[in-house]
């Protein structure tokens, strides 16, 4: 006798990613592609999302390979940083002269060469169906987190993208920590990428942050950042939809599930 599946108890095992979506290109996209969309930081909802007040340790190993280092990474620096670069001996060698030129060439790494994919952890929230999955008429994907992780991460070996993913932390806006190195070469932190103000809580977020790098340090600087990355067919479990979703789209979101485009079950929101 095949035992019935508790789904409430299932879906709420922290094991699972939750995607609310409308039913659009991006939807069709995730089923039949089989790719997930990295938004740049600055083109998500919350306007303080990813934004940063800059910390700068260690000011004084600032070189002049700082400066390239940074000159080789970005192609459209203002005429304000670029006449810092060239005038690093007598401004970039102080504190606020750096703080301009890291908070320009951050926003230029963000908008360009960075991505975030966002996840809820929770598939409960009526907020979440509202605000981001078309009123109830769109749809939940339901992702194996540990699943699509180990995905992302082997379909990016042999690249120059680099990923991280945590869960979101409600405490504002966070500092950017860069460190500067003897070497003049600097690392900096991402904590402020996981951190947004108290009003977005009950979200419950989770997210995957895509990073694109040059091989080397000098090497040619990134090319275009691709917003779209495979994942594998595995990674998800369950499409959730609600009586609202039209009749349309749930005929066609059957007709892909009979075609075998996805694995996924569809389950009715229907839950307790």
């Amino acid at each position: 006798m095949t035992q019935e599946i508790d789904y409430d108890k299932e879906l709420e095992s922290g094991k699972y990613l939750f995607k609310y979506c409308k039913f659009d290109v991006n939807a069709l996209q995730i089923i039949i592609n089989k790719t997930l969309y990295f938004s740049a930081p600055d083109k998500l909802n919350d306007p303080l999302d990813s934004k940063f007040e800059l910390k700068i340790m260690n000011p004084n190993n600032f070189s002049t390979v700082t400066k390239e280092i940074i000159r080789e990474s970005t192609s459209n620096l203002s005429e304000e940083i670029n006449w810092l670069l060239r005038h690093y001996d007598s401004e970039l060698d102080n504190k606020m002269g750096q703080e301009k030129l890291f908070k320009e060439y951050f926003s230029y790494i963000q908008s360009t060469v960075t991505g975030i994919c966002c996840f809820s952890q929770t598939h409960s929230d009526n907020l979440l169906w509202t605000h981001y999955a078309d009123q109830d008429r769109g749809l939940c994907f339901v992702f194996d987190k540990e699943k699509l992780h180990e995905s992302l991460q082997n379909n990016l070996k042999g690249s120059n993208y680099r990923i991280v993913h945590d869960h979101i932390t409600y405490r504002g806006v966070k500092k950017l920590e860069i460190r500067l190195y003897r070497n003049g070469e600097f690392g900096y932190s991402n904590y402020h990428l996981f951190s947004k103000t108290s009003h977005w809580k009950y979200e419950k977020e989770y997210r995957f942050v895509l990073k694109k790098y040059k091989k080397t340090l000098f090497s040619i600087p990134p090319d275009r950042f691709n917003p779209f990355f495979k994942y594998d067919n595995e990674c998800l479990k369950f499409i959730i939809v609600r009586s609202r979703m039209l009749e349309e789209h749930s005929h066609l979101l059957e007709e892909l599930k009979a075609k075998e485009f996805t694995n996924a079950e569809i389950l009715g929101h229907t839950f307790d």
